[in-house]
């Protein structure tokens, strides 16, 4: 399971690689949406890739920590709104104030919730 892993981590170490130099070739690039949100799923998928290869390990496997649900949900609709805008649908999230934070893993929960 390691080595496939590893194999998946090595196009995603060039994918990010790749971002971080058109950041920097193209102005205006450091503060674009769709960039950050490749690099929050670039991110996102090192991390199922990390819980993927200790899985079977005595290793410990969730990482607990105050994660910030509403927050947490707002993200994960904001990483599906260039889809919602190609297929010309609406995804509307109306999270109550103030934000609530739970002790949990940050990577499950997200995949709970995706």
């Amino acid at each position: 399971m390691s080595n496939l892993s590893h194999e998946i981590r090595n196009p995603l170490t060039i994918i990010k690689s790749s971002l971080q130099l058109l950041e920097k070739q193209i102005d205006g690039l450091e503060n674009n949406y769709y960039l950050q949100s490749i690099y929050d799923e670039v991110s996102f998928i090192d991390d199922i890739l990390t819980q993927i290869s200790s899985y079977g390990k005595n290793e410990k496997r969730m990482i607990f920590e105050d994660v910030c649900i509403g927050s947490l949900v707002s993200n994960v609709a904001n990483n599906y709104s260039s889809i919602v805008e190609r297929d010309k649908k609406v995804l509307k999230v109306d999270i109550e104030q103030p934000l609530h934070k739970v002790k949990c893993d940050g990577t499950s929960m997200r995949q709970v919730i995706s």
